[in-house]
């Protein structure tokens, strides 16, 4: 009976240790929850750090997200880009295109593709970078995040048991102590690393972009010189339906993927007519009827394709379609702009 006795003192002990433990723990957890909404009350000189903690723990995923925003931007572009170059040389091929306009539209959708094609490579690098910069984010603040829950925790019941049981607070203040220090080293660990890697981050930003934006500019310049060099559209005049259909050939260059309409009705096929060049160079005698205009304002010439003029410098006129009208002066021809002269 004194055994059995013994026994059920030690399983009754047992069971009133457990429950006392079970209420700790529910006690320890309520006022942990509590204190994630009200804060911990660290020591001054933690909280310093959990501060510096806090600054680099938002900056970290805004420049990823500043990043992920410039991605996104130029994704839609590069892809804008490659349906407009698709887009114009589609049209180039249409049945019945102008052969010239068809061969500037070859020449944009040209310029297009590749400067989305470059685009996309601006966006590669640009993801590079990204990938870099979320280890930071997915590593550092992660590990810094385990070390600070462990301190939170470690205090919470240093202070739970502090008076109830101060021996077993004393761990957990050693624990504390500890993980403060572990904290401590990680967050300096990250500020140096994001002081470091930051500049060189956004730097290769930079010169990715300035890459993409010499290479963007050389086509647009590839593409404007070349589209002048073709000269300007002369289009079909209509004569009238008794004018269309009846065969006869195109007086334009014709691009080598451009087939020439057939019409099966009897009428005549308007005829184009061939537009001077752009350019410089030296043009022939204008024929007496000759539009001539004077310079009203001075320009200078802004490419190898314009022609500089002073006021009063009388302008042989060779072509007058649109804003910029092709002229002669002293044997040199270019394009000007006809608000800044006026015929006589």
């Amino acid at each position: 009976k004194k055994h059995v006795l013994e026994m059920s003192k030690g399983l009754w002990g047992g069971v009133k240790k457990g429950a006392a433990e079970a209420a700790a723990n529910t006690a320890i957890e309520a006022r942990y929850i509590k204190c994630k909404n009200t804060g911990f009350d660290h020591p001054p000189e933690v909280e310093e750090q959990m501060n510096v903690m806090r600054v680099n723990r938002d900056e970290v995923p805004k420049l990823k997200a500043k990043i992920s925003t410039f991605i996104e931007h130029n994704k839609h572009q590069a892809d804008a880009e490659d349906r407009a170059g698709q887009e114009f040389t589609h049209q180039s091929t249409q049945a019945g295109q102008h052969p010239t306009l068809g061969q500037i539209q070859t020449i944009y959708g040209d310029c297009q593709s590749s400067i989305g094609a470059d685009r996309h490579c601006y966006v590669a690098a640009l993801e590079a970078v990204r990938e870099e910069w979320k280890q930071l984010e997915s590593q550092d603040l992660h590990q810094i995040a385990k070390k600070q829950e462990a301190a939170n925790r470690n205090l919470v019941c240093f202070r739970y048991y502090e008076r109830k049981e101060p021996e077993k607070a004393d761990t957990f203040r050693v624990n504390y102590e500890q993980n403060v220090a572990d904290f401590v080293t990680l967050v300096q660990d990250l500020r140096e690393k994001k002081e470091e890697l930051e500049p060189q981050f956004i730097l290769r930003c930079i010169q990715a972009e300035v890459l993409f934006l010499r290479s963007a500019l050389q086509h647009a310049e590839h593409c404007e010189a070349a589209i002048r060099k073709i000269g300007p559209v002369t289009p079909i005049r209509f004569n009238g339906w008794q004018g269309l259909g009846k065969t006869s050939s195109y007086q334009t260059s014709t691009p080598s993927t451009y087939s020439s309409p057939t019409n099966t009705n009897t009428y005549e096929e308007p005829v184009y007519s061939s537009p001077a060049p752009y350019g410089t160079g030296l043009a022939p005698p204008p024929p007496p009827s000759q539009p001539r205009a004077r310079g009203l304002y001075p320009f200078t010439a802004g490419s190898p394709q314009e022609l500089s003029f002073q006021p009063g410098d009388i302008l042989n006129i060779l072509n007058q379609d649109g804003a910029w009208w092709q002229a002669e002066l002293r044997g040199a021809v270019g394009l000007v702009p006809s608000n800044y002269i006026e015929l006589i």
